[in-house]
């Protein structure tokens, strides 16, 4: 993530990305904090299609299950309710 002002001495130390990932060794590390930010951010895109096209999935947390099933519940109490996103989307743009 990019924020406006951060220095470079703002960043995180290399070191607490081994502390905080602990499977991930020291010289992984060294060479991602090496990236540039626009490297770092095709990275980031590369390892999310990888996760995405993995067999392994990552399991749903039970707490988003019990918001969509409560997001369901109001849909269905009151199917029209709500906007379009065509709609929605011609509003933020002016075009409504």
């Amino acid at each position: 993530m990019c924020f406006p002002g951060l220095r470079p001495a703002d960043r995180l130390p290399t070191a607490l990305l081994v502390i905080n990932f602990p499977s991930m060794n020291a010289a992984l590390a060294s060479e991602i904090s090496r990236l540039t930010p626009a490297e770092k951010l095709q990275l980031v895109g590369e390892l999310w299609d990888d996760l995405a096209a993995s067999e392994n999935r990552l399991p749903i947390p039970a707490w988003h299950e019990k918001l969509l099933a409560e997001d369901q519940a109001r849909y269905d109490a009151n199917p029209t309710e709500g906007s379009p996103w065509s709609e929605v989307k011609a509003r933020i743009l002016g075009k409504s």
